[in-house]
């Protein structure tokens, strides 16, 4: 007894089923495309990714400084939470509460162990930055630079709020404003 010979008919189902397979991979090979999210630009806003400044804060909470230029050029230095940004500031800003001269506006956020974490870009030619603490003291800190992204800023941890805005002191000792 020889076996039944299969016909052309009977392969049509295995056929429907290949065109069925190759349309699903290029449905869902486009839906990709169209879903992915698009490179990050030159000039896209600071994230994550940039230049990580400094590790502040708790180690156990993953604060960090992470500086970079925006889209006018302007220093930006952004305070993140491991991948979620806290606060942060472009540019230096001169302050006109009081209309003080040479006083600037600064950035401060509360960290989870209670600090409070003072930081900002600081003009060209700052060498220490003055700040005034809500007990009343003025420590001076020195001006960090990072040339990969092109920012001068400082940073400072303390037990104290802020009072005031910042006094940015040349290398000459006199402020900058």
């Amino acid at each position: 007894m020889t076996a039944p010979r299969a016909s052309r008919s009977d392969y049509r189902g295995c056929g429907l089923w290949a065109l069925g397979f190759v349309v699903l991979v290029i449905v869902s090979f486009s839906v990709g495309v169209i879903l992915r999210p698009s490179p990050p630009e030159q000039n896209d806003a600071i994230g994550p990714d940039d230049i990580t400044l400094a590790d502040v804060g708790p180690r156990s909470v993953g604060y960090r400084l992470v500086g970079g230029r925006d889209e006018v050029d302007d220093p930006c230095v952004y305070l993140f939470k491991l991948r979620d940004e806290v606060t942060g500031q472009c540019g230096v800003v001169l302050n006109e509460e009081g209309a003080e001269e040479g006083r600037y506006g600064i950035t401060s956020s509360e960290l989870d162990d209670g600090t409070t974490l003072v930081f900002g870009p600081v003009p060209e030619g700052a060498r220490t930055v003055v700040l005034e603490l809500a007990d009343g003291t003025e420590p001076e800190v020195d001006v960090q630079s990072n040339d990969d992204a092109d920012v001068d800023f400082f940073v400072y941890e303390s037990d104290e709020e802020v009072a005031g805005a910042a006094t940015f002191l040349g290398s000459d000792g006199d402020p900058i404003g």
